[in-house]
């Protein structure tokens, strides 16, 4: 599955709107009378709530009140992530992308792959445990604390993201993204997955500006 088909697919739904107003315009052309007049009221009228349904989700209307926006990159490519990463977990992910070089928005898609962002993180029918849900054998290999202050806890979201972080890049993510996912979980379905999500959340790496590592709670 390649990042090109994302991109596409991203494209398509951004033109949709466009799209259907074009329509709309070649079929009112077509339509004569008073009978084609009304009509055509009625037909760019359902056009309209048609737009409004697919730009909604795109723009972020507000209909989510509880989200906080102001942990997430400013980019029109990142619109959906607001909706499904909890804001408090961004910081994490942007820190782990600033040491590890891994882009935020995988660590992030690898998240809500393995856990639900921590809303699930019971122990797999494999033994993997934990917010990345890492096997014991990998998390002893991996494991990393960003700053040091107590022994490496697999359901710490800091410290299981900085460690999937560390085996990404391990793993040859700054040559190939693909392969080095697939070390993380052996299946080219969960690749095709982790991809899918990763290019929902944005369809670029974010540069973050340099500094210290910073454990907030």
């Amino acid at each position: 599955m390649r990042l090109s088909r994302y991109i596409s697919m991203t494209s398509d739904l951004h033109s949709a709107p466009a799209m259907v107003t074009r329509d709309a315009r070649i079929i009112t052309t077509r339509l004569n009378g008073n009978s084609g007049r009304i009509a055509s009221i009625g037909l760019i009228t359902a056009i309209c709530l048609i737009v409004i349904m697919l730009t909604a989700p795109l723009g972020g209307t507000g209909m989510n009140t509880g989200v906080r926006k102001e942990n997430f990159p400013r980019d029109p490519s990142s619109i959906y992530a607001p909706n499904e990463i909890p804001s408090q977990y961004v910081p994490i992910f942007l820190a782990a992308q600033r040491k590890y070089g891994v882009s935020w928005n995988v660590l992030a898609a690898i998240a809500r792959t393995e856990s639900d962002f921590g809303r699930d993180m019971a122990t797999s029918s494999a033994g993997a445990v934990g917010f990345m849900q890492f096997m014991p054998v990998t998390w002893q290999e991996y494991a990393v604390s960003p700053v040091g202050d107590n022994p490496p806890n697999p359901y710490d979201p800091w410290d299981a993201v900085f460690t999937a972080a560390r085996m990404l890049r391990a793993n040859g993510f700054a040559q190939n993204p693909y392969v080095a996912i697939y070390r993380y979980n052996h299946a080219w379905w969960y690749v095709d997955l982790v991809m899918k999500r990763t290019m929902t959340y944005a369809t670029r790496m974010f540069s973050v500006p340099a500094g210290p590592v910073k454990k907030s709670s």
